[in-house]
């Protein structure tokens, strides 16, 4: 994470002549000296005490980055903190890590400082923070440092998920802990810095899932609120919606399109701030107006990636914002597409096909692109991830390869960025073709009537990012291997399923098989049961070869078209449930 800028939510005027604004140190158990404020209200405190917010900053940020926003809940009525982790800013010490013991040991210290503050109330303190600020605010609840809830934006503590998924290094993470001005724990930048360089990534790996939070997912025991979006090029927010899953408590998420930061359309940016008014307002101080904040029907809200418009989802709908469970929602039929030659086809190619990618050391490689046909109706893409497979080979010891996805225009060719996977071989058997496995992210988008999707396929990036094709978490160039090859794509076969609750279809994109169409076994029943009250129509229902049912249902005055890819061809396919 980048040094995030100053977030400021401020929907009245500042007045400060009666605010006590206070710069002072705080001395942890180690003795290193944290570079700290405090804000006390100009308000006299309600009956109880004040109820009080520690904010978080940035990765390389210091105190002075949240120094606005925390003035601006003390003029709401909250006693404000804020602090410089340490090995930034001006604090002392060295860091090891956003979760290391050390470092939540000081987030603990910072919190319990808080609770002594004049007049606080010591049962209603949150943790809010941005990029590293989330990821301490999430710390705070996962980590049960003591805090009433939490507000955690533009992050997750799934790290291994977001900075190695799939055997790819995250670019954005690799270059921060590059150049980021902070003093880290001897040895801890050389050793990661090391495994990028060489490709190994087996340290990294191991040292990530040992700070990742997944474990403690299901233990949370306080209100959480998420907010991120869907390009982050550091947190991926698939990541970020399996998190928000395994929380049992009362919780809160938004998505919106953007990079990482807060949403730069207005009337985003103005939902995020007052979600995050109410959601303090109710559970710090028991403002009982507010109680929607905590309402299950209103638990998930993704902003339209092409249109900017909400999407409102309940946690009962779960299927509707994560990958479409069994059954499927109603108002759900499937459409199949194949990887072909002339694009995205609803027509299995005749023979398999092969495209060649050919990557440049330095500036990386053009992306081959398919396309399907402009789209006769809108229909609208649920935040589900989808997935996809690639059968492959490079010439490289090593080689990756992304997948991304856009919404089209046809008629003025502009592009808006949907969804993307990646994923790499770390050690390459030339002649042996592999089954390259993507976890594309979710989304939420609105395919308009005359756009189409495009697919780009590419062999990873170059030195830095092509921001044409590249959107959200950036794959970093495995080692020194890849540069001097070329990649070679064989018989390019994909699986991509997204719900499209508001129109009449689902669409799962999917490939053929190294030697033609697959063969299948898979048992479908062409039954289609027309609902004799509405006159609408339900089905059809089909079994793949290990009996998992799935079913679609559609909303239409006539029975749905259903193509199937089904079941598994020999070991290198895998099934996909639409």
């Amino acid at each position: 994470m980048n040094r995030l800028l100053p977030i400021l939510f401020c929907l009245v005027p500042l007045t400060l002549t009666a605010q006590t604004q206070k710069d002072t140190i705080l001395t942890m158990s180690d003795a290193v000296a944290l570079d700290a404020l405090y804000i006390v209200p100009a308000s006299p405190p309600p009956a109880g005490g004040y109820p009080a917010i520690v904010f978080v900053h940035g990765f390389s940020g210091s105190k002075e980055d949240v120094r606005s926003w925390a003035l601006s809940f003390a003029q709401r009525g909250y006693v404000t903190s804020g602090y410089s982790v340490r090995g930034q800013g001006g604090s002392g010490g060295e860091f090891d890590f956003f979760t290391s013991e050390r470092v939540l040991a000081d987030l603990k210290a910072v919190i319990d400082f808080t609770k002594t503050l004049p007049d606080v109330r010591a049962d209603r303190v949150a943790v809010a923070g941005g990029s590293q600020g989330g990821i301490h605010a999430w710390a705070a609840a996962a980590a049960h440092l003591g805090v009433r809830t939490v507000v955690s934006m533009i992050a997750n503590g799934r790290f291994e998920e977001n900075w190695v998924e799939n055997n790819a290094m995250n670019w954005t993470f690799a270059r921060a802990i590059s150049i980021a001005p902070v003093r880290f724990k001897p040895g801890l930048k050389d050793s990661i810095n090391a495994a990028i360089q060489t490709g190994n990534l087996t340290f990294v790996r191991q040292m990530l899932t040992g700070y990742s939070t997944t474990a403690l997912e299901s233990a949370v025991d306080i209100p959480v609120a998420i907010m991120c979006s869907y390009f982050d090029g550091f947190f991926n927010q698939s990541a970020a919606l399996r998190q928000f899953a395994r929380i049992p408590t009362a919780k809160r998420i938004v998505l919106y399109p953007g990079g990482h930061a807060t949403p730069s359309v207005p009337a985003q940016r103005a939902y995020t701030e007052n979600l995050q008014n109410r959601w303090f307002e109710f559970w710090l101080k028991d403002a009982v107006e507010h109680a929607s904040v905590a309402s299950p029907d209103s638990a998930v809200m993704m902003f339209d990636a092409t249109t900017n418009l909400p999407h409102m989802y309940a946690l009962k709908d779960s299927a509707l914002w994560l990958r479409p469970t069994t059954p499927m929602p109603s108002g759900l039929a499937s459409t199949t597409y194949f990887f072909t030659p002339s694009g995205l086809s609803e027509t299995p190619p005749g023979a398999p096909a092969q495209s060649t990618i050919t990557y440049v050391n330095g500036l990386g490689s053009t992306p081959v692109t398919y396309r399907t046909k402009p789209f006769s109706s809108d229909a609208v893409i649920a935040g589900s991830s989808g997935s996809a497979v690639l059968s492959a080979d490079g010439t490289g010891n090593q080689y990756q390869m992304v997948l991304s996805l856009f919404d089209i225009d046809s008629k003025t060719g502009a592009a808006l960025p949907l969804s993307r996977g990646f994923t790499q071989i770390p050690v390459n058997i030339f002649g042996t073709r592999d089954a390259l496995s993507f976890q594309l992210t979710s989304v939420a988008a609105t395919i308009r009537a005359g756009h189409l999707i495009e697919a780009r396929v590419h062999g990873g990036i170059g030195l830095i990012p092509n921001t044409q094709n590249e959107f959200g978490n950036y794959v970093a160039r495995p080692g020194s291997e890849l540069g001097e090859h070329p990649v070679h794509g064989r018989d390019n076969s994909f699986a991509f399923h997204a719900a499209f609750p508001d129109g009449y279809r689902v669409h799962h994109i999917a490939g053929h098989g190294t030697r033609g169409r697959p063969r299948s076994r898979t048992e479908l029943s062409t039954a289609v049961r027309r609902n004799r009250r509405n006159g609408k129509y339900h089905g059809p229902s089909f079994h793949d070869t290990h009996r998992s049912r799935v079913v679609a249902r559609v909303r239409q005055p006539r029975p749905p078209r259903v193509n199937l890819v089904r079941g598994h061809l020999r070991a290198r396919w895998k099934h996909r449930r639409l």
